[in-house]
């Protein structure tokens, strides 16, 4: 539970320093399980912290 928990804060703090990205460079780069990355994206963009779009077929991320 509790990386769940931290998994926003996780993805927030990549995309600070990367900027934006795609969701397969994160789980790449961070190595965290697709549902962490999901929860953590789907918490940021509930909060209006973050912006994904669909970008052909890649799902890209950045920080508002």
């Amino acid at each position: 539970m509790d990386e769940v928990c931290k998994a926003p804060g996780r993805v927030w703090e990549y995309l600070n320093g990367k900027g934006e990205c795609s969701v397969s460079k994160i789980k790449k780069e961070t190595k965290m399980p697709d549902s962490l990355i999901y929860i953590g994206l789907g918490w940021l963009a509930k909060e209006g912290k973050a912006v994904l779009r669909r970008d052909g077929g890649t799902i890209r991320v950045a920080l508002k």
